[in-house]
């Protein structure tokens, strides 16, 4: 991770202080760091995650609410406390309200609550960022082939079809061999040809002959496509029947 347990700890005491410069804190320094440690050993922090990140949208929320569970039991406990009637003999003393225990307990129970959609957001978190990588990588290999507007089309289209084919979870290189394959098969059915030094197509001398080459396994291709359809036809009797001259 990119942070100390001691740097979690301090920036979480620091969001309780407003502006005038008094904290809200009412949990205890110690109860702080035994709720950063226990979300360090359940396993919610990984290597990418930001300290700011691991604060703001893990540590501080429970610990704010078991600021405010804290600072609500105060209250009532104020509130509804009756002192002892003094005894006959002893001067009455003033009432001394003990604050409730803070204790692990009631945080635990907490985060039992808190932990499914806090998980949920981390691994959305690092699908984004994981995705973001992925297609940056795609982009610059794509980049370094300058293709023109027209092949850059041709290329997305390929490019949306291998995402589809290898699923969200394919890496860069994946996807981008799927999709410079079926660039390739899109240019050799237009008569082109790809050129890295200049983009451009060309359809004379090897490259006409490296064409005419694709085009001809495109039609046998083809004629297979047709041949096992008609004999598929003929064995479900689906065939058209010849009509009787007249």
């Amino acid at each position: 991770m990119k942070f100390t347990k001691e740097e979690a700890v301090s920036k979480i005491k620091a969001k309780f202080v407003g502006k005038t410069g008094n904290t809200a804190q009412m949990i205890s320094d110690r109860s702080i760091a035994e709720q950063v440690d226990t979300l360090l050993n359940v396993g919610v922090v990984n290597d990418e995650l930001e300290l700011s990140d691991f604060v703001d949208k893990i540590a501080f929320p429970l610990c704010e609410v078991a600021n405010n569970n804290l600072k609500k039991d105060n209250a009532e406990f104020v509130k509804n406390y009756k002192p002892e009637p003094p005894k006959p003999v002893e001067p009455p003393q003033p009432p001394q309200p003990t604050p409730p225990e803070d204790g692990q307990a009631k945080f635990m129970e907490m985060m039992k609550n808190f932990m499914a959609p806090v998980i949920s957001e981390i691994q959305s978190i690092k699908q984004e960022k994981s995705l973001s990588a992925r297609n940056t990588a795609i982009d610059q290999k794509v980049a370094a082939l300058k293709l023109s507007k027209e092949w850059a089309v041709d290329f997305g289209n390929a490019r949306e079809i291998a995402v589809l084919k290898l699923g969200e979870n394919a890496t860069a290189d994946d996807i981008y061999n799927e999709a410079y394959r079926r660039f390739g098969e899109t240019l050799s059915a237009k008569g082109q040809t790809y050129k890295p030094a200049d983009s451009s197509g060309s359809s004379d001398g090897k490259d006409k002959t490296r064409t005419l080459g694709y085009l001809e396994k495109f039609k046998e291709e083809q004629k297979a496509v047709t041949e096992q359809s008609e004999k598929l036809q003929d064995y479900l009797g689906l065939s058209p029947k010849p009509q009787a001259q007249k």
